[in-house]
Protein backbone atom coordinates (compact mmCIF):
# COMPACT_ATOMS: atom_id res chain seq x y z
CA UNK A 1 0.00 0.00 0.00
CA UNK A 2 1.40 3.46 -0.79
CA UNK A 3 1.21 6.64 1.26
CA UNK A 4 -1.81 8.03 -1.04
CA UNK A 5 -3.89 4.66 -0.43
CA UNK A 6 -3.12 4.34 3.48
CA UNK A 7 -3.66 8.51 3.98
CA UNK A 8 -6.94 7.55 2.01
CA UNK A 9 -7.84 4.94 4.46
CA UNK A 10 -7.08 6.46 7.58
CA UNK A 11 -9.40 9.43 6.12
CA UNK A 12 -12.18 6.71 5.45
CA UNK A 13 -11.72 5.52 8.99
CA UNK A 14 -11.63 8.85 10.93
CA UNK A 15 -14.71 9.79 8.70
CA UNK A 16 -16.74 6.40 8.38
CA UNK A 17 -15.66 3.65 11.27
CA UNK A 18 -18.44 2.69 13.33
CA UNK A 19 -21.17 4.90 11.07
CA UNK A 20 -24.53 3.29 9.94
CA UNK A 21 -23.61 3.47 5.81
CA UNK A 22 -22.66 0.30 5.27
CA UNK A 23 -20.13 1.74 2.21
CA UNK A 24 -17.36 2.19 4.96
CA UNK A 25 -17.33 -0.92 6.52
CA UNK A 26 -17.64 -2.45 2.93
CA UNK A 27 -14.50 -0.92 1.72
CA UNK A 28 -12.37 -2.31 4.83
CA UNK A 29 -14.29 -5.87 5.20
CA UNK A 30 -13.28 -6.19 1.45
CA UNK A 31 -9.47 -5.71 2.56
CA UNK A 32 -9.34 -7.65 5.03
CA UNK A 33 -11.85 -10.70 4.29
CA UNK A 34 -11.11 -11.17 0.92
CA UNK A 35 -13.71 -13.51 -0.94
CA UNK A 36 -15.54 -13.13 2.83
CA UNK A 37 -19.20 -14.47 3.01
CA UNK A 38 -22.21 -12.43 3.33
CA UNK A 39 -22.45 -13.83 6.79
CA UNK A 40 -18.50 -12.75 7.65
CA UNK A 41 -18.91 -9.49 5.97
CA UNK A 42 -22.16 -8.88 8.48
CA UNK A 43 -20.06 -10.11 11.24
CA UNK A 44 -16.99 -7.48 10.43
CA UNK A 45 -19.51 -4.90 9.96
CA UNK A 46 -21.42 -5.59 13.63
CA UNK A 47 -17.79 -5.89 15.21
CA UNK A 48 -16.36 -2.62 13.71
CA UNK A 49 -19.47 -0.65 14.75
CA UNK A 50 -19.36 -2.73 18.15
CA UNK A 51 -15.85 -0.84 19.03
CA UNK A 52 -16.23 2.23 17.80
CA UNK A 53 -15.82 5.15 19.96
CA UNK A 54 -19.23 7.01 19.90
CA UNK A 55 -18.89 9.92 17.61
CA UNK A 56 -21.26 13.09 17.68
Amino acid sequence: MGIEQAEAMITLMRTGWGRENPAFGQVFASLLLPGGTPEQIQWFNDLQKAHAPLQG
